[in-house]
């Protein structure tokens, strides 16, 4: 399963590209095992594992929300602004 992965913030800083593709082992998982599976590639990500959120395909969902080949994946700290 590839997978589109777009970072913001300090999540892009952390990997050094605002976009990656990448190709998950599995056929299928959820966006928490998406995580694991970055954390392990870039560990420096996991002190921002409390509050990520994520969004597919323009939507926010949640940890459990099933990735499907292709899926567009956003990755974002919380927004801060005033």
């Amino acid at each position: 399963m590839v997978l589109k992965i777009i970072l913001f913030s300090v999540l892009r800083d952390a990997v050094g590209e605002q976009q990656i593709e990448i190709e998950m082992p599995f056929s299928e998982c959820n966006i928490d095992e998406l995580l694991q599976f970055l954390y392990e590639k870039w560990a420096e990500l996991r002190k921002w594992d409390s509050v990520i959120r994520a969004a597919v395909d323009h939507d926010y969902v949640d940890r459990a929300y099933k990735l499907r080949d292709g899926h567009v994946v956003a990755l974002m700290p919380p927004m801060q602004g005033g």
